[in-house]
């Protein structure tokens, strides 16, 4: 499950997502999983440095928007 769960975030690296559009995402490609789930493996990949949060900006307030959230892989 972590490791779909990675490709899947690597593919759509930049987008936005949440923890329940990942999970019905792995659900239709046959990965039983929750959001609850997806919740904490992206909390642990995210504090192992493997991705980080890109949070939106908004150019013309220039300012960050607090709604949702991208994720970016770490590349080396």
């Amino acid at each position: 499950m972590l490791e779909r769960l990675a490709e899947y975030m690597m593919g759509n690296s930049g987008n936005l997502n949440s923890p329940n559009n990942i999970a019905n995402a792995l659900d239709a490609n046959r990965v039983p999983t929750n959001h609850v789930t997806v919740r904490r493996y992206i909390s642990y990949l995210s504090d192992a440095f493997v991705f980080y949060e890109a949070k939106r900006y908004d150019i013309k307030g220039k300012k960050c928007i607090a709604t949702r959230r991208g994720f970016l892989a770490e590349l080396p």
